[in-house]
């Protein structure tokens, strides 16, 4: 049978509206610069599951079986600042893997730290439905005497990669073009990922090789304005 527009829209209402792939959020293991790092990641995905399967032959039928499970790496974009905190954070964290001098490899609880990614959603009030022009920009509008860039959020899901670390970093790359942003891409692997409630999860540094560590020390996420988080 054919659906109508209504249905769609009925549909769309019940579930608090379309997702909004601008709005999200990573809470990487904090440090004393966590915060910006989070507010510079310009991009990243959500991880997703592979069944690995085998043919199994019963008598003359054809079976396809499940064997285990594959899990894709998880890549986050950061912008980079003329300070280069951005890079050397990853780079202390990926010398706790491997130490880029000693060739030392780290011990598995050493550099592994769990990393959220969220998806986010405007809250809504009954009052934003009824939006007004501003006498001062007409082309911009307020809801319940707030402007729309200043709206407060909610998590809607919240993905936990657990024991994560990154495996590699891409960039940044120059060229003569003028004004083009630097940027860098980190991938991440991680031990398995799952949806959790909060986004108060975090693991506590091991006391070994404690200057690198120290900067992976976690304390408590950023929060969100409407307490979300």
């Amino acid at each position: 049978m054919a659906y109508s527009i209504e249905q769609l829209k009925n549909v769309i209402g019940e579930n608090d509206g379309l997702a909004l792939g601008n709005l999200f959020r990573v809470i990487l293991p904090a440090q004393e610069q966590a915060r910006n790092l989070d507010l510079l990641c310009r991009s990243t995905n959500m991880p997703g599951r592979s069944i690995l399967t085998n043919e199994r032959l019963i008598g003359v039928t054809k079976h396809t079986v499940a064997y285990g499970y594959e899990k894709p790496n998880v890549t986050m974009v950061f912008t980079v600042l003329n300070r280069p905190f951005v890079r050397t954070f990853f780079e202390e964290w990926m010398n706790l893997v491997v130490d880029n001098k000693t060739y030392q490899l780290g011990y598995y609880n050493e550099y592994t730290r769990n990393v959220n990614i969220q998806q986010l959603a405007k809250l809504h009030t009954p009052e934003e439905f009824t939006k007004k022009s501003s006498p001062a920009d007409p082309k911009a509008t307020t809801s319940a005497g707030k402007s729309d860039v200043s709206k407060e959020y909610k998590v809607v899901y919240n993905c936990l990669l657990e024991d994560a670390y990154p495996v590699s970093m891409t960039g940044p790359s120059y060229s003569d073009q003028p004004d083009q942003l630097v940027e860098i891409s980190v991938d991440f692997v991680y031990k398995n990922w799952r949806e959790v409630k909060t986004s108060t999860e975090g693991v506590v540094a091991n006391s070994a090789r404690v200057g690198q560590q120290n900067a992976l020390s976690n304390s408590a996420p950023p929060a969100l304005p409407g307490g979300g988080g």
